[in-house]
């Protein structure tokens, strides 16, 4: 009977989630994301692999790729297509037509940028150690929507892993953390 009680107050609760967020001054345009502890930073090159990055990382910032959960299939997001054109080198087709919360555009040399930005040491971006260990990336633009990434070693796995590379606005600070996420 207890865990019935506490179902129905849960039930309860979620449902009067939409008339809080009003009461709080909340348009239908905002969103609101709850997690359990304050995300270790707010830059989206810092997001570590920890459930409140995540949500940031995933509601704020996007990778190139994602794992669709049920099937486990590598999955197109900002790149539509990927190949590999050497044992070190990857060409990346971007998604056309995609802007940053500030109104940056998206597209390979801001791509290049946010991939270079995340090797900065002063920054401390937690994905260049953890998703990419001594593996270093060099990219560049070989035309609007073409991103050309070489790896210092073979990566056969790059496109996983730029499942992490939370692209970044071309106005993000490069001499400091973010302390307001811009994806």
């Amino acid at each position: 009977m207890r865990i019935l009680a506490m179902g129905f107050t849960a039930i309860v609760a979620i449902a009067a989630l939409p008339s809080v967020a009003m009461a709080q001054g909340l348009s239908r345009d905002e969103l609101v994301v709850v997690v359990p502890q304050e995300p270790p930073a707010n830059d989206i090159c810092a997001m570590a692999s920890s459930a409140a990055s995540r949500v940031l990382n995933r509601n704020v910032g996007e990778g190139f790729t994602y794992r669709d959960p049920e099937t486990g299939e590598l999955k197109p997001l900002l790149a539509t297509s990927w190949k590999q054109t050497s044992p070190t080198t990857w060409e990346f087709t971007l998604r056309q037509g995609v802007t940053f919360h500030d109104g940056a555009p998206f597209n390979a040399t801001t791509a290049a940028q946010s991939i270079e930005r995340i090797f900065i040491p002063k920054l401390r971006c937690s994905v260049a150690s953890q998703a990419f260990g001594a593996v270093k990336l060099q990219p560049g633009a070989i035309d609007e929507y073409t991103l050309r990434i070489t790896t210092s070693q073979e990566d056969p796995i790059l496109p996983l892993r730029t499942a992490f590379l939370g692209m970044s606005s071309p106005n993000s600070p490069l001499d400091n953390p973010a302390t307001i996420p811009v994806g």
